[in-house]
């Protein structure tokens, strides 16, 4: 069983998830951010160098950002995730521009850790 077999996007209409020209991405990601595989859905989308769409609640805008050549891809996956569990969560969500609850949930989804109380969180 994959991460997909756990992704909320499977839940919904698939076109959601590739806004046309002006339309908003913002419903997808609002769904990403309680997804519980948001992390690996980031991960694989950097990985594979995703350029449609939204994955892991970033458009592809967002995630060229993260990683412009193939040869960095698997890099910055790994350097998201040093953020992810090394940052606090208020540090690691400016840092990529998320909210702390979605680092938190990221951890969560990472290495099966407990959201921890460090701050609290109104996002």
């Amino acid at each position: 069983m994959g991460w997909q077999d756990h992704a909320l996007c499977a839940q919904v209409d698939p076109e959601l998830w590739f806004p046309k020209e002006g339309e908003s991405p913002r419903p997808a990601k609002r769904i990403c951010q309680r997804c519980p595989v948001q992390a690996e859905c980031l991960a694989d989308a950097l990985a594979h160098g995703e350029q449609h769409g939204v994955w892991g609640g970033l458009s592809y805008s967002q995630r060229l950002g993260r990683s412009t050549r193939p040869d960095r891809q698997a890099e910055s996956a790994r350097d998201h995730a040093r953020l992810i569990t090394t940052l606090s969560a208020s540090e690691a969500a400016r840092e990529l521009d998320v909210s702390a609850r979605t680092i938190q949930r990221w951890r969560k989804a990472l290495h099966g850790t407990p959201e921890d109380d460090e701050e609290a969180i109104a996002s």
